[in-house]
């Protein structure tokens, strides 16, 4: 073979940077109304009530988890048929990933392989599901390795729409409802992909949260790229109000809002945390 065919190549032109261009000469490079303005678009092209930009998919997945409750000494079931930021993310965020089959058709989580690990797999003891095999999953760095009793209590399901097809959330949902967890939605791939939970008479943007949160990637691969990046859409208040102090080494204002019009304000730093913003480049 002489030549090689990429999987995807971005499509850059000149708008991208004369863009590029006017963010270097106004001397704000690091997030700020560029992401904002970013933000305001996302959300109101996925009709999702919150968006937060971050460093990758992978940062908004591990932010997302963490907001709605996983922590050390959980589990989270998940599908090992994706990139390896699904699972990443669940152990950065303190849990441990359990994986469920998925359906050969659809390369989707199978609902009927979660049921059965939910009955299988696990226990319900103190208010809770928990995993009844410990000792197979605390190995090697797993989070698990460093927690005390009781390990293994179930606190989400990762949901991935592979490829970008969405997966099948009605029944997803109802799962995880009599389960009594949430779910988040790891659609890196799934940028314009519409999903319908009615049989079809009605069809929504993925990213118009089913679940508590849904997590995108802007990755040269994906459909739109920053270079690097992720967004988190959420119709959770809280989880938005979490993730943006999280994303910003737990300050409670925004680099816009310490800096914008009026001057500097004070801020307070709310919580230990990272460094996830996305650059206004």
């Amino acid at each position: 073979m002489t030549e090689m065919i990429p999987i995807i190549r971005p499509w850059f032109g000149k708008e991208e940077e004369e863009n590029i261009a006017s963010v270097l000469r106004s001397g704000w490079v690091m997030a700020g109304p560029k992401v904002s303005s970013f933000e305001a678009d996302f959300a109101e092209k996925l009709s999702a009530p919150f968006a937060s930009a971050v460093t990758s998919c992978t940062a908004g997945l591990t932010l997302a988890l963490r907001a709605v409750g996983v922590k050390a000494g959980d589990v989270v079931l998940t599908v090992s048929h994706s990139f390896i930021a699904s699972a990443n993310s669940i152990r950065l965020a303190g849990g441990e990933p359990v994986f469920v089959e998925i359906d050969p058709d659809t390369l989707n989580m199978n609902p009927q392989a979660i049921t059965k690990s939910i009955k299988q797999d696990f226990t319900r003891r103190d208010e809770g599901l928990f995993f009844g095999d410990v000792a197979r999953l605390a190995v090697g760095e797993s989070p698990l390795t460093a927690c005390r009793e009781p390990l293994g209590k179930l606190a989400a399901i990762l949901v991935v729409h592979q490829i970008g097809r969405p997966a099948p959330m009605a029944e997803l949902l109802k799962i995880a409802e009599q389960a009594g967890v949430p779910v988040v939605e790891d659609a890196a791939c799934a940028i314009g992909s519409e999903i319908t939970v009615d049989g079809g008479n009605n069809w929504q943007p993925v990213g118009r949260p089913l679940g508590k949160a849904a997590c995108f990637s802007f990755h040269p691969r994906k459909v739109i790229t920053t270079g690097e990046g992720g967004m988190i859409t959420t119709a959770d208040a809280a989880i938005h109000e979490k993730v943006r102090i999280w994303r910003q080494h737990g300050m409670d204002l925004s680099s816009d809002e310490r800096h914008g019009e009026g001057g500097d304000k004070k801020e307070t730093y709310v919580n230990t945390a990272g460094n996830y913003r996305m650059t206004d480049l």
